[in-house]
């Protein structure tokens, strides 16, 4: 019922489901919550997703990957982004979808030193996020010309 709400935009049936299955013998488990972050991702609903955080936390479901992502998502949407690099510097294992919504989060909100740093150690790990990097740069006020040499970098690799 949380996925069918979620894709029908119907945050606040979400967020009551959440809280009814919290209060009863019903265990949440990671689907369920990284759906519900997803949600509260979607709807900027910050507090409701510091909740459901809270609850991660109780449950133990931190290490789920599926979990890690959406909390990492949820906070890079709510302009949390320190927050978002908090929870991506915890995470065990860190797959494509991490790091690139990582690198996004950074881009977003020109933190493009950070961004580059992000984009360096996934190179290193073979994956590569060059058109995120390079429109981050070239949005920024001084940025067209690193944007302009790391173009010039994809040739190279």
């Amino acid at each position: 019922m949380i996925t069918g709400y979620s894709k029908w935009n119907r945050y606040p049936e979400v967020m009551n489901l959440i809280s009814l299955m919290h209060h009863s013998i019903v265990k949440l488990n990671e689907t369920t919550i990284s759906t519900s972050l997803s949600v509260c991702a979607r709807s900027w609903s910050l507090e409701n997703g510091k909740q459901i955080h809270g609850l991660v936390l109780k449950y133990g479901h931190e290490d789920f990957e599926l979990v890690g992502s959406a909390l990492l998502y949820l906070y890079a949407s709510c302009y949390e982004i320190m927050e978002a690099k908090r929870v991506f510097d915890e995470l065990c294992e860190k797959n494509e979808l991490v790091w690139s919504l990582m690198l996004v989060g950074f881009v977003q909100y020109s933190f493009l030193s950070e961004a580059l740093k992000v984009f360096e150690e996934m190179s290193r790990r073979g994956v590569v996020e060059w058109t995120t990097l390079i429109s981050g740069y070239a949005k920024s006020k001084d940025g067209c010309q690193k944007a302009l040499e790391l173009f010039k970098m994809i040739r190279k690799w």
